[in-house]
């Protein structure tokens, strides 16, 4: 498992569009978070994901690119994105290779929930792995430990307006 100050491995996966991402060309772009989840769809990947989406303003403020990775079949991401209306790319590491190579597979053949910041020059500058599925980093707690790593203010958390009563409020 790469370790905060070690070189990220880099990798190429599609998304949900299946657009090509390549790590190393999103870093000339910011500081990316990969976020390692289990499954679409099960509940509580469902909320994390949601809750960084509702977010994702205070990533961006920080001036992180969200990257999700899961091992789910290319057609399960385009309709976990499209229902959820997700603001970041959901990758396919359908062969697990690149969930293996970050050692973040869990015994149960899925990731374990695993949140790696990869700076620009693509060193790790944060790492939380999860010790339990059930487990997760709100949009908050990764705002607030991202911004004391990179010595800056944590953003305030707005309200988003699907909490307000628009689509997906439930979600």
């Amino acid at each position: 498992m790469p370790e905060v100050g070690e070189k990220a491995p880099d990798f190429n996966l599609l998304d949900q569009n299946r657009n090509r991402v390549i790590l190393s060309k999103a870093l000339k772009s910011g500081k990316v978070l990969l976020i390692f989840y289990p499954k679409d769809n099960s509940p509580v990947c469902t909320a994390q994901l949601c809750d960084y989406r509702d977010h994702f303003a205070a990533f961006k403020k920080l001036g992180v690119q969200l990257l999700a990775i899961s091992i789910a079949h290319p057609e399960e991401h385009t309709e976990f994105a499209e229902h959820h209306h997700f603001s970041f790319p959901l990758l396919n590491d359908y062969d697990a290779r690149v969930t293996k190579s970050y050692k973040v597979m869990s015994f149960m053949g899925v990731p374990n929930r695993a949140y790696f910041l990869i700076g620009e020059d693509g060193t790790v500058l944060y790492r939380h792995v999860e010790a339990l599925p059930i487990f997760r980093r709100t949009a908050e707690e990764l705002t607030k430990s991202i911004a004391e790593k990179l010595g800056v203010d944590a953003p305030a958390l707005e309200t988003p307006a699907a909490a307000v009563g628009g689509h997906d409020a439930h979600h």
